[in-house]
């Protein structure tokens, strides 16, 4: 079981005011994971030197939580640096913050330097919990999503090592393409058109291959469907489960997904819409591929945004296990 979900069903058992337990006794890091009564509101706490307090500068503040300094009752030269969930809703997306911001904090023994990784993550998930929607991915950023775990799943099929393709899915994190590696790197494209295929590129770096050794370019043509074909869901579900004898891994591809804006408490919202695929090409992008790239813009020209014909693309198309011998 995931360390986080013990440590909440340990602090659910527990009774008192202020309700914590260590998270890992043998880090140099002081950090617990606690409950705030009588809100019940989950949180992680840093034991911090009472002389950082004043030195801390602006917090960042942002939608579902909050950031507290409280102190410490049983030392007068420490405090709790906290961070609160503020609201219920966000808990799944919380915890993958939390995950995240631990693992960074457990090695360090240095306080300042505890305190400008919290700092930093902090600014670095606003953007994270300001994407949380109600009404779950929209239909663009689903059918974007499916195209990159449809190629996921691909390369977990062919035998590839499921630590190197999960680490290299960065479209989560808004990178400029979807699957990278140190000198070579995906990008993935997925329409439902039926004439006259085009192919949207955003940005003029993202068919630039000029710092890589090998530029792909994955697109796949779909029919949305309702009732058949495959859907969302089930192609996660899918994954989870080659992904099961690997438990490190699979919670990686699960902050992941997280990351991208899937949240699990959404499910329901993707049930109806399935995808068919129709076709599917990889491209090798150099040379005179059809294409924008920073070099060829004038100064002050930038975030271009243009479309590229399917068939201009298919004297550059290459097999599969050209593709595959990337991860290899």
């Amino acid at each position: 079981m995931n360390r986080l979900h013990q440590i909440w069903q340990q602090l659910a058992t527990q009774t008192g005011v202020f309700r914590r337990v260590r998270y890992d006794a043998a880090s140099p890091c002081d950090v617990y994971l606690g409950l705030k009564t009588p809100e019940n509101q989950r949180l992680l706490a840093i034991r911090l030197p009472m002389a950082l307090a004043k030195n801390m500068g602006n917090v960042p503040e942002f939608r579902g939580v909050r950031v507290e300094k409280i102190a410490d009752t049983d030392n007068a030269d420490r405090f709790f640096l906290n961070l609160l969930l503020t609201d219920p809703a966000l808990a799944e997306v919380f915890d993958v913050l939390l995950t995240d911001l631990i693992g960074q904090l457990l090695p360090i023994a240095k306080p300042a330097e505890v305190v400008r990784i919290f700092l930093n993550q902090l600014a670095r998930w606003e953007e994270l919990f300001g994407r949380y929607s109600a009404g779950g991915l929209s239909t663009a950023e689903q059918k974007g999503l499916f195209g990159e775990l449809y190629l996921l799943r691909k390369l977990l099929q062919n035998g590839l090592s499921p630590a190197v393709v999960v680490d290299s899915w960065v479209g989560n994190d808004a990178a400029v393409q979807d699957f990278r590696g140190a000198a070579w790197a995906i990008e993935v494209k997925m329409s439902s058109q039926t004439t006259s295929e085009r192919l949207t590129i955003n940005g003029e770096r993202q068919l630039d291959e000029s710092s890589l050794e090998r530029l792909f370019l994955y697109y796949l043509n779909a029919d949305v469907r309702t009732g058949a074909g495959e859907s969302l869901n089930t192609l996660i579900t899918d994954i989870r489960t080659r992904l099961t004898t690997d438990f490190p891994v699979l919670i990686t591809f699960n902050h992941k997904l997280t990351k991208a804006g899937y949240f699990d408490a959404q499910a329901d919202r993707y049930v109806d819409v399935s995808y068919v695929i129709r076709a599917e090409h990889i491209f090798r992008v150099s040379g005179d591929f059809p294409r924008i790239v920073t070099a060829d813009l004038r100064p002050g020209v930038g975030e271009v945004r243009y479309s590229v014909g399917l068939s201009d693309c298919l004297p550059y198309a290459i097999f599969e296990t050209d593709l595959f011998l990337t991860f290899t």
